[in-house]
């Protein structure tokens, strides 16, 4: 008997998932799990995927292999589930199999947070460290934010200029939650985070080859977004 693909409903997928309004951060991470299915586990049909036995083994080797924590596994495996439920409602398979397979119990992890002082060592680093004056006003509005809302730094980065809009006389800014069913956040910006905001665009706007750019924080060496690796780093080298 022939096997499908497992990509081969995506398109459709893709299309009809999008229409009930689901975000398009869950498609993408759905589509990325399926190609790490594809690629690592050598999973590639969607009869061999729907073999929840096969499918759990495989899992749990490469969690071995890799050390994932709890957390991780679930992340695929809810991904995965949420293709494999869509193609039982189109009856592309008679019966999604994967709901066969158990969350892995997930560790709590502690979460260390900045504290004022952690604050003012990042706030002290980014003024007197080497740096571009793009790099200078960027890392400061970044920092302005983290303070006014608590928000994760992922959560920040993700950010788009359009997330950012005029509002009662201010600057209001809309956050999206990263964790799963992660609500949205508005925040008005007070003076000085409006006047960090401002600094900051006002600069980046006089840089010509820049200017389609729709992550709020951009890189200043590449034609991308802030990366996290680049957030984590200035806030490790100050505390």
């Amino acid at each position: 008997m022939k096997k499908t693909p497992l990509l081969h409903y995506w398109d459709e997928f893709e299309e009809k998932y999008s229409r009930r309004g689901r975000s398009s951060l869950t498609i993408r991470n759905t589509k990325d799990s399926l190609l790490f299915i594809i690629r690592h586990l050598g999973i590639k049909t969607i009869e061999d995927c729907n073999n929840h036995v096969l499918l759990e083994d495989r899992l749990y080797e490469i969690k071995k292999k890799r050390d994932w924590s709890g957390a991780t596994l679930n992340s695929y495996l809810k991904n995965l589930k949420t293709y494999f439920i869509w193609l039982e409602q189109r009856e592309y398979i008679k019966e999604n199999k994967l709901k066969k397979i158990g969350r892995c119990v997930e560790k709590p992890i502690e979460q260390p947070i900045l504290l004022e002082n952690d604050i003012k060592l990042i706030v002290a680093q980014i003024h007197t460290r080497r740096q571009s004056r793009l790099e200078r006003l960027r890392n400061s509005f970044f920092i302005d934010l983290l303070r006014l809302t608590g928000a994760r730094p992922c959560e920040l980065l993700s950010m788009k200029v359009d997330d950012v809009r005029r509002h009662k006389g201010t600057y209001q800014i809309l956050i999206n939650g990263k964790k799963q069913k992660g609500r949205i956040r508005y925040y008005n910006l007070p003076s000085w985070a409006r006047d960090s905001y401002i600094s900051y665009m006002q600069y980046r706007s006089t840089l010509k080859n820049r200017v389609g750019e729709r992550s709020l924080f951009i890189s200043s060496s590449k034609k991308t977004g802030w990366t996290q690796k680049w957030d984590e780093e200035l806030i490790c080298k100050a505390i």
